[in-house]
Parts: structure tokens; C-alpha cells; sequence
């Protein structure tokens, strides 16, 4: 399906937006029993010094795909036209399917993620959805974590060793008391744990089902 095709579809449309809200569907007779049962934790904070950087807790929903390739090309695209943004694919269950929904960042407020929809991203976004009343603000803080890192490099690496396993993951910069700093490699970001299943079965099938569900914290490197 292409973008115009699936943006002229309103069971795409309604299903994109019910994701962005509700999280995971249960559908009788449509959605596979082990889905239901697979359940992620609930956030947890990680052992430890904490960063005293904020919790990224709000992004913009622009849309789904049923496959990752498209996002990862629009996030890739918005990280080229306007690098102080930045595009999250993240995993979605939709109607029993899943789906790649393009989230975009970062904020660390509902007013500061409604702000982003301003003409410059807007423009970005023209071919793709030209309408930014249509987009989705969305509270989103918490997010799958992969480790953390020294270096930009180290993180980036991190960041494809997942893309590798179709996983899409992101590095965030983090402070912590004393100005250290470190790079956290992230993994979706979703509103609870429920909506974050999707994302968790992803890992499971991966051999990464221990990996902490917590708080997004971070800001975009330098």
C-alpha cells in the first residue's frame, strides 16, 4: 500500500490514531490468543545514578505502515531536512496486525509537541500527510532501553545491531549530576505498558525480552 492509498483508507486512518490512543486491539476471533496473553512489565526505573535529564514524554502521531521500510525512510528524510527533530518508528498492533507507526520528537510537553506541528515540519511532511491538525499529539514517556554508551559511535552501532534484527531503536543524550554524559539507546515510545506489547512480542521473538521498560529520557546528541 502506498501513502496516498493508505491515507485515502479510513479503517487505516481510524485504525492509526485508535493505535496512538488505545495501544494494543483485542479483537475476538482476529487477534492470535498468544498475542493476548504475551504482557509487558510495568515502567520501571533503572538501578542506579539517574540523569538529570527530562523524561521526553510527548511526541507527534503522524501514521502507520504495515511494513517498517517506509517510516524508517521518512525518519531518515526528517533527520536530513531538519536535524533537530527526530522520526521514531515505533511498533503497533493494529486490528491484530502489525504495523510501523512514524512518531516525531522530541518534546517534553503536550504545548511543546503541539508547537512542533509549525510549517516547517509541516513542509517536511507535505507529500506524506499535508494536514497538521489531522497529527496526533500523544503522550508517550516510556520506552524499551538497550544500554547505554560512551561515545556517539558506540551508540549509533548499537542502534544498527537492532535495525539488523528489525528492530528500530534511537540514541539519546543523558546528563547526569556533575555534567557525565552518556548515550541511551531507546526502543519505541508508548504511554503505558499495554500499548507497548507490540514492541515487546518484537523482542521476545529476538531474545530480548529482559529489556527494561522505563522512562524515555534524553535529548537528541549533538
Amino acid at each position: 500500500m502506498t501513502p496516498a492509498e493508505h491515507l485515502s483508507c479510513p479503517r487505516c486512518r481510524w485504525g492509526g490514531f485508535a493505535a496512538a490512543y488505545l495501544g494494543f486491539l483485542e479483537i475476538p476471533g482476529v487477534t492470535p490468543p498468544e498475542w493476548s496473553r504475551f504482557a509487558v512489565d510495568a515502567p520501571a526505573a533503572l538501578p542506579g545514578l539517574q540523569p538529570k535529564t527530562p523524561v521526553m514524554s510527548h511526541v507527534i502521531f503522524i501514521d502507520t505502515w504495515r511494513e517498517a521500510a517506509t517510516p524508517r525512510a521518512w525518519a531518515d528524510a526528517l533527520r536530513e531536512r531538519m536535524p533537530e527533530l527526530f522520526g521514531l518508528v515505533t511498533p503497533v498492533t493494529i486490528d491484530g496486525d502489525q504495523q510501523f507507526a512514524l512518531l516525531v520528537g522530541s518534546a517534553y510537553g503536550a504545548a511543546e509537541a503541539d508547537a512542533l506541528k509549525a510549517p516547517p515540519l509541516a513542509v517536511a511532511f507535505e507529500l506524506l500527510n499535508p494536514d497538521p491538525r489531522s497529527w496526533a499529539v500523544q503522550e508517550a514517556p516510556y520506552s524499551f532501553f538497550f544500554g547505554e554508551h560512551e561515545t556517539l559511535e558506540e551508540a549509533d552501532g548499537r542502534v544498527q545491531a537492532l535495525a539488523d534484527l528489525s528492530i528500530p531503536a534511537f540514541a539519546l543524550r543523558v546528563t547526569y549530576p556533575g555534567e557525565a554524559g552518556a548515550l541511551r539507546v531507546y526502543g519505541g515510545a508508548y504511554s503505558d505498558e499495554d500499548q507497548a506489547r507490540s514492541m515487546g512480542r518484537l523482542l521476545n521473538a529476538s531474545n530480548l525480552g529482559d529489556a527494561p521498560f522505563t522512562e524515555l529520557r534524553g535529548r537528541l546528541p549533538d
